[in-house]
């Protein structure tokens, strides 16, 4: 609580921990801003999913995206009917419940947990397969869920970070298309919890903003990386030499190389053991 604000919560108690630059963002600003020339869609197919709830109202397509047959008939649709899909933002989320591991059904857990990497998955095999040669940019919203081990989220989480590695597959597989996973902040919707509508300050312009800023070619240097809608892009772009470098926004484990140091200090142990690296 601040005690400066009358004992209310600090609205970016829960966005300040995920900026990696040191200005962030919960409303548009002139960068991203879709109104700008630079940043105009014109003459792109775009498909944003998640049109039932959520944030998905402001831009919506209603398909039941965890389903193979319903998805797979959407985009036979846009095959036909539109030609050419330029970009694909997959934006379908939901949770059952922050509820503990132990306290959640099975049921719950795993219906949550297949349902939004299979509402990823599913969109993203039928833009891949839609073309001998795939082009274009794809966005799977994600979440700073992803990142950290919130209790009663297990679920939620897993499947971001899940999602997460599914762009960084497509990065690697797929070079012609544009891959990015974007933490989509916290808008007020109906799909909120209510422990966390007093930091859900983030507009739905700010997210539309940064999608836009992507899907028109922006950010090449953050392609199959994990973002934030919620950071400075302009900031971004002048540390791409690091970012690049030390891939910053890219999947580690332990933050170590395999091979490196910390394959050397397993190899130079004295008693060495069944599960010393064979590769030793």
């Amino acid at each position: 609580m601040d005690a400066a604000s009358g004992g209310q919560p600090d609205p970016d108690a829960l966005t300040r921990p995920f900026a990696f630059m040191k200005t962030y963002h919960r409303d548009v600003y002139p960068l991203i801003d879709a109104k700008r020339p630079t940043n105009s869609a014109k003459g792109k197919s775009v498909l944003i999913t998640g049109a039932s709830r959520g944030i998905g109202k402001v831009l919506a397509v209603p398909c039941d995206m965890a389903d193979v047959t319903s998805v797979e008939t959407l985009f036979k649709r846009i095959s036909v009917e539109i030609g050419t899909l330029h970009v694909l933002i997959c934006n379908v989320s939901f949770t059952t419940g922050h509820i503990s591991l132990a306290k959640k059904t099975s049921h719950d857990w795993l219906m949550e947990f297949e349902g939004n990497v299979r509402a990823a998955y599913l969109p993203i095999h039928s833009f891949l397969t839609a073309s001998p040669n795939p082009l274009g940019t794809v966005i799977a919203i994600s979440s700073g869920a992803a990142a950290v081990t919130f209790p009663g989220s297990s679920a939620y989480s897993m499947a971001k970070h899940a999602t997460h590695r599914l762009v960084d597959f497509v990065h690697t597989e797929h070079p012609s298309v544009r891959a990015f996973s974007l933490a989509l902040g916290i808008v007020m919707t109906d799909s909120v919890d209510a422990q966390f509508e007093p930091f859900a300050k983030d507009t739905p312009d700010l997210v539309g903003g940064v999608t836009v800023y992507l899907g028109t070619g922006k950010g090449e240097f953050l392609r199959g990386c994990w973002l934030s809608v919620n950071w400075d892009m302009e900031e971004v772009e002048e540390h791409r030499r690091e970012i690049e470098q030390h891939r910053l926004l890219k999947t580690k484990l332990l933050v170590a190389h395999l091979g490196g140091p910390f394959l050397r200090i397993l190899c130079n142990t004295e008693k060495r053991s069944s599960s010393t690296p064979a590769s030793c």
